[in-house]
């Protein structure tokens, strides 16, 4: 199933393909290569599916898209029996055989000025900018001396801004810009920009591909199916596009101006692509964020030296052959925040962010409003994590812990919860969804797919193994940049010690977190304050107290903040009664009931039990006796009671010799303890909810368990 916040590749197949009896030996590559139409789409809710009588369905699920291409919508509105193919968002192979062809093909002279260089590594120190610059202004000036330059910007410094003000000015001057970029959320972000408003209002923006909801949102906007320079006019495309554009380029360059957007997840041939389509070029990125993508091995990556055509705004960066320019203002990060980041960036970052905002939780018990530091920016909890464990059970305590606080002070609250790895993320969604019922504004993803995600809280879980990829340089600088107010840093006690080929700013970046704002969380859920020592492997179990720096601040409570059970009251007893088909779908259903409640057996279910052993199938039988079995064990180990039927209780109406309705009077019995009727049978619950009884059907307890 597609994660909620998943951005995949949907495409149609041919009519003979339609049918997938006729797939053969075919693999999801083929029906790939076989494809009719195609769109990218993004998951937005999922749910499970329900059958005619509203029972939950084991093996089918539904959920909905959006961000669906307008063509494609019609496409599909119009064929019947349409089947729709879901896969990775992957950049599709035509973009790949575009820029081999330019680079191998369309050897011009703009193409051998990105590739014919020496891409010798050198300590380049970009000139710095702050908005004293009129930066829009100075870009478009050095451009008067040069053909291109690169503008690096650090998280928060306004890139997409800056983008919309360049496009501005140059449509004013009659100028034909393009804007291209790897991700269609890119270009969609440059549209927002208050800098462009007047030009849609003019009909002056035209985007390829618009989606329907695009549409909707921006009908202004206009649509054209190829990359066409019109004087005053701006374009946006995609690499994948705009690539295509390029490869059929036989004459001078058609835009007088090309902008980059996303240029660090850029192919170094795609640069190339650019020089062709645009006299002048301004490349948009940030070389200390992520790079490109690629389906190869990393070690091949450097022995074979593919990273300089990987990586290609870092590779021109490198040689200091295009002057280079960085943003140094953050609108997005604290003050703190532009400290811990800017050491990525020889601490050039200055914080403009808004002042007046909430950067304290005081609605917050003590020990957990403690991990909120009143200046913002990063914390770091550490605490005991298995090696090799990607589902680490402290860690998702935590940020379950955090997340449920976090959303009872403010449920608008934007949070984001990352890690490195799928299964990290996978248990954390299972964790936290399961315990807060319909977060809004929560989305928890692998860090390589948020980058340019703002939020107002990150929880970044970095399990206690692969340290070489969760503290890689560029993945953790993106980690650790989201958030405008708070960003929390879960880990093993011992990181900083654990890995000695720890990148330099990384290390420095936790060591002086370590040092000044730093907790450590113990196996017995104490939280203790440690910002002076590293903690060593029993350190804090044997005298937490004593040891200079560390303060002892508590016990957590997790318990409050587990997601209430549907049929549990508070303040009653909370009695389950079992039906009889109860007890031959799950034999051992009372085990799964919590201790903390009592179960109450009518005795017409304890001889429909044995009554059925001599006429069910044999699988049934062999479940009846285990349930047998099980509940008697259960009589000697935990609060069980067997009562009998008080028909007297039912309705007149009530059939007095029915034996559902024998098992409903026990319950009737019970009612000012909420009773809950554990039952599958519809008939039995139309009756129990008539008569105001709680029910729960079995897939609904055990999926309400799973969490």
């Amino acid at each position: 199933m597609p994660r909620k916040g998943e951005y995949l590749y949907c495409f149609t197949v041919p009519k003979e393909l339609r049918d997938f009896r006729n797939w053969g030996e075919k693999t999801y590559g083929d029906l790939v290569k076989e494809k009719a139409n195609f769109t990218e789409t993004v998951c937005v809710w999922q749910a499970p599916s329900k059958d005619k009588d509203g029972n939950l369905e084991k093996d089918f699920y539904i959920a909905g898209f959006r961000g669906v291409e307008l063509d494609f919508s019609v496409n599909i509105s119009e064929a019947e029996k349409m089947i729709l193919l879901l896969g990775p968002n992957k950049p599709p192979f035509e973009y790949i055989a575009n820029l081999q062809k330019i680079v191998q093909t369309n050897y011009s002279e703009n193409v051998s000025l990105i590739l014919d260089q020496d891409f010798l590594t050198t300590n380049w120190q970009p000139s710095l900018l702050d908005n004293n610059n009129a930066i829009s202004n100075f870009i478009l000036s050095q451009l008067a001396l040069t053909d291109q330059v690169v503008l690096i910007g650090p998280p928060g410094t306004g890139k997409t801004y800056q983008i919309a003000e360049i496009c501005k000015r140059l449509c004013r001057q009659g100028k034909s810009v393009l804007v291209t970029s790897l991700t269609n959320r890119a270009l969609i972000e440059v549209i927002e920009k208050p800098a462009l408003e007047n030009m849609l209002d003019e009909g002056k923006v035209f985007k390829t591909k618009i989606s329907t909801d695009e549409a909707k949102e921006f009908p202004r906007l206009e649509q054209t199916k190829e990359v066409n320079p019109q004087p005053g006019n701006l374009v946006l495309s995609t690499f994948f596009i705009a690539s295509s554009e390029a490869v059929n380029l036989t004459d001078k360059p058609p835009f007088d101006y090309v902008i980059v957007d996303e240029a660090s997840q850029a192919l170094l041939a795609m640069f190339g692509a650019a020089k062709l389509l645009g006299n002048k070029n301004i490349w948009i990125g940030d070389t200390k964020q992520l790079p490109p993508v690629v389906a190869i091995n990393e070690d091949k990556v450097s022995k074979k030296n593919y990273d300089i055509l990987v990586d290609g705004l870092k590779a021109l960066s490198d040689t200091s052959s295009v002057p280079i320019f960085q943003l140094t203002e953050t609108y997005r990060l604290p003050n703190r925040g532009s400290d811990y980041t800017g050491l990525f960036y020889n601490n050039s970052l200055k914080s403009k962010a808004k002042t007046d905002i909430r950067l304290s939780f005081p609605e917050l018990p003590n020990d957990v409003n403690v991990f909120f530091n009143p200046q913002g920016g990063s914390t770091l909890i550490k605490t005991d994590l298995e090696v090799g464990n990607k589902k680490p059970k402290n860690a998702l305590e935590i940020a379950k812990l955090l997340v449920a606080h976090l959303l009872t002070v403010n449920e608008n609250l934007h949070i984001s919860v990352l890690s490195n790895y799928i299964d990290t993320v996978k248990a954390l969604q299972k964790s936290i969804y399961g315990s807060i019922d319909d977060p809004k504004n929560l989305l928890i993803e692998t860090v390589a797919r948020i980058q340019g995600l703002t939020t107002d809280i990150t929880i970044f879980v970095i399990p206690n193994s692969g340290y070489n990829h969760s503290l890689e340089k560029r993945l953790f600088n993106v980690a650790t940049s989201r958030a405008k107010r708070h960003t929390i840093i879960i880990s093993d006690k011992n990181i900083i010690s654990s890995y000695p080929h720890l990148d330099e700013d990384v290390k420095m970046y936790l060591q002086k977190l370590n040092d000044e704002y730093s907790f450590y969380y113990t196996t017995e859920k104490k939280l203790i304050e440690s910002k002076t020592i590293e903690p060593k492997a029993t350190q804090f179990e044997e005298k937490p107290e004593g040891q200079s720096g560390l303060k002892v601040l508590g016990k957590i409570d997790l318990s409050k903040f587990e997601k209430p059970k549907k049929e549990i009251i508070k303040g009653k007893e909370n009695l389950y009664i079992i039906d009889t088909n109860v007890f031959v779908d799950c034999p051992e259903i009372i085990s799964k009931i919590d201790k903390q409640y009592q179960v109450i057996l009518s005795a017409k279910v304890i001889d429909e039990l044995d009554y059925l052993k001599i006429s069910l199938t044999e699988d049934q039988r062999k479940n009846v006796q285990k349930a047998i079995k099980h509940i008697n064990e259960s009589f000697d180990k935990r609060n069980i009671k067997m009562d009998t039927a008080d028909l007297a209780l039912l309705p007149n109406d009530f059939n007095k010799k029915s034996p559902d309705n024998f098992i409903l009077s026990v319950a009737l019995r019970y009612k000012s303890e909420n009773p809950i009727m554990l039952t599958s049978d519809n008939g039995l619950q139309i009756k129990a909810k008539g008569l105001e009884i709680t029910t729960i059907t079995l897939k609904e307890f055990l999926n309400q368990r799973k969490y």
